[in-house]
């Protein structure tokens, strides 16, 4: 772990196996109504199928922020962008 520490790819590697297990971290409801998650320099970007679903990420970012910590055990993220 230490070569991917030093080249910066342990924490794209962490927020891949949170992507792939989007579902069971955000639950059913929010990663129905995602169209796509990114992650750069410390932000997750969500990007939402709609405005209604738009504003219910945005009203849950802390919860989402902080169920991400619990499922990683660590804290990774600075930001959610909601889009």
């Amino acid at each position: 772990m230490a070569f991917m520490e030093d080249a910066g790819i342990k924490d794209q590697y962490l927020m891949q196996s949170v992507m792939a297990a989007w579902s069971e971290v955000v639950g059913e409801a929010i990663a129905n109504n995602t169209d796509e998650i990114w992650y750069e320099n410390q932000v997750l970007h969500i990007k939402t199928k709609n405005a209604t679903w738009r504003h219910e990420v945005m009203m849950q970012r802390t919860q989402i922020k902080n169920a991400i910590h619990q499922w990683l055990g660590q804290e990774l993220l600075q930001e959610i962008r909601v889009t």
